[in-house]
């Protein structure tokens, strides 16, 4: 039991698990009909924001990226192609991610402060449409999609302590930071992503240049008469590398 309270037992919550039982399936049923799934593994980095504003009060933070990393698993899943070879394909991409978001507050009027760093481990399950186009062996994409997050960590680095945020307070710069006992665990998101994959005789390699953003963002707040920041979404722009194998009769 962490301290979100959950056991590593049920960390994966029913949408994730549901979600595995539906790649499985799907895994289960390769080989008949035409089709083509690639299964793998990715890795890479993103750097990583937050836009923290306020509907009613103003909020006086200056926040920047940081640079983090994921990794995880990828399905890919086609089982239709145009004889049109110029045509654009579509197809289906999900896996599942473990991914660090977060930010960097600086402190430009207090310049002895180190600048604050929250970095945010989620569990991450994206859902995505594919298109793509290309012949022969190697395929270019893109991807739209949603994905399903759920909390699993969170760390700071450099936490200014209460008589600096005091300070920060005389000098009208604001603080916020992720706060377990009220913040949100499970989130969402969209996502974006473009990349090229290329069947090779060992398997498949795949790089992709991806965004996302968070729609739930991570403060809770009552209601919008608190100066809790409404808005806390979180955003990266990141590359990943997946190495792939592949199964299925379709031609592509």
């Amino acid at each position: 039991m962490n301290k979100y309270g959950i056991s590593f037992a049920v960390l994966i919550d029913m949408r994730v698990r549901i979600i595995i039982w539906v790649i499985g399936l799907s895994l289960s049923v390769i080989g008949y009909g035409q089709s083509r799934t690639y299964v793998g593994l990715r890795a890479g980095g993103q750097a990583s924001s937050a836009f923290i504003v306020h509907t009613i009060f103003p909020v006086n933070m200056d926040v920047s990226f940081i640079e983090t990393a994921h990794v995880g698993a990828v399905f890919k899943h086609f089982n239709f192609r145009s004889t049109n070879p110029s045509a654009l394909q579509a197809g289906f991409q999900s896996g599942i991610n473990y991914i660090e978001r977060g930010w960097q507050q600086n402190f430009p009027d207090a310049a002895e402060l180190e600048p604050y760093q929250t970095r945010l481990g989620y569990l991450e399950v994206p859902i995505e449409a594919v298109l793509y186009w290309g012949q022969k062996n190697t395929k270019f994409y893109l991807t739209m999609g949603l994905y399903y997050e759920r909390l699993i960590s969170d760390r700071s680095k450099n936490r200014p302590t209460a008589e600096q945020i005091a300070e920060l307070d005389d000098l009208q710069t604001d603080f916020w930071e992720y706060e377990a006992a009220r913040d949100r665990v499970n989130g969402y998101g969209g996502r974006f992503a473009l990349g090229a994959f290329t069947d090779l005789p060992f398997g498949t390699i795949q790089l992709e240049v991806f965004s996302s953003v968070s729609f739930s963002g991570v403060f809770e707040f009552t209601n919008r008469t608190t100066e809790i920041p409404d808005q806390s979404n979180l955003y990266s722009i990141g590359l990943s590398a997946a190495y792939l194998l592949r199964f299925g009769s379709l031609e592509f």
